[in-house]
């Protein structure tokens, strides 16, 4: 769907993703490994994840590292 693919998009992108469970999002991003997810109208949540990767340059890092690798993973196994 729309979502699995805008999730694709920004993991490709080497990003980590900070977004909610919604649609094909949650397919794409592993809590914790590539980016977190929240639930719907959690902008508390969302704001502290946010903080978090802002905050902390290394993990920012790591996890758009692993985004980039689970996007190129999804692209070879189609």
């Amino acid at each position: 769907g729309a979502g699995a693919r805008a999730g694709a998009g920004v993991t490709g992108a080497g990003l980590p993703v900070v977004a909610t469970r919604h649609a094909g999002i949650a397919q794409q991003v592993v809590e914790g490994e590539n980016g977190f997810l929240v639930p719907e109208r959690d902008w508390r949540g969302m704001a502290e994840h946010l903080a978090r990767l802002a905050e902390t340059p290394d993990l920012r890092v790591e996890m758009g590292r692993r985004a980039r690798e689970r996007a190129e993973a999804v692209c070879d196994q189609r």
